[in-house]
């Protein structure tokens, strides 16, 4: 069960040069975020729904004057960014179902983190079926390593390792040693066993010997 104390949430005095989100501050919202310099007031409901930390931290005995009621007692979140959360709003209040505002790749991480922190795990998700369609391999496989995606990290190391080009010197820097070695040694032995073209496509076979390939002692 998560206490108040082990939330990571805390309370500070409200300055008045606060602002409330354009967007984001709700009238029929139940519970007040303060987020830098913002307040949103958003739906209690989506955040249980969604969220098991959110679940328990709203299931704790409420006071009358508890957190999250008012502007001048908002649930505050350290450690994030005003942008992450109107990111992640964007997503959880889309403009039509299944249409976002995010295009970019800056822009969905910047909601994964979120997510990831507050442990949205549908979002996160959606997060990771988005990626590949604006994240390079490279990214792909840095993100899900870094959040914990593993069907994103099989599919984009499949591709790095199927695709012909060899890994630039950035593309190395960004995967580090380790997964660079790896990914060479999936590609040479694929083709000296039995790919006779530079073009290379894994079967279900290959792909799980790949991920075995990528697993670490302790994990086989």
């Amino acid at each position: 069960m998560l206490s108040a104390s082990s939330a990571p949430l805390v309370k500070r005095t409200i300055e008045t040069t606060h602002k409330r989100h354009q967007k984001f501050y709700f009238k029929d919202g139940n519970v007040i975020f303060l987020v830098e310099d913002t307040f949103y007031n958003v739906h209690r409901y989506f955040l249980e729904r969604d969220s098991k930390l959110f679940q328990d931290l709203f299931s704790l005995p409420q006071k009358q004057s508890a957190e999250g009621l008012s502007d001048d007692n908002p649930i505050r979140l350290v450690c994030t960014k005003s942008i992450d959360m109107e990111r992640f709003l964007s997503v959880l209040y889309p403009r039509r179902i299944g249409k976002y505002d995010l295009e970019t790749t800056e822009e969905w991480v910047s909601v994964l983190e979120f997510a990831y922190k507050w442990q949205f795990d549908a979002v996160c998700q959606l997060v990771r079926e988005r990626l590949p369609e604006v994240a390079t391999l490279v990214e792909q496989i840095v993100l899900a390593r870094q959040y914990n995606l593993p069907d994103l990290l099989l599919n984009a190391r499949v591709k790095i390792c199927e695709r012909e080009e060899a890994l630039s010197l950035h593309e190395g820097r960004q995967l580090g040693i380790d997964e660079c070695i790896v990914i060479n040694q999936v590609r040479q032995e694929a083709r000296s066993n039995h790919y006779a073209t530079s073009a290379m496509k894994f079967d279900e076979w290959d792909r799980r010997m790949l991920q075995k390939m990528f697993q670490t002692p302790d994990e086989r």
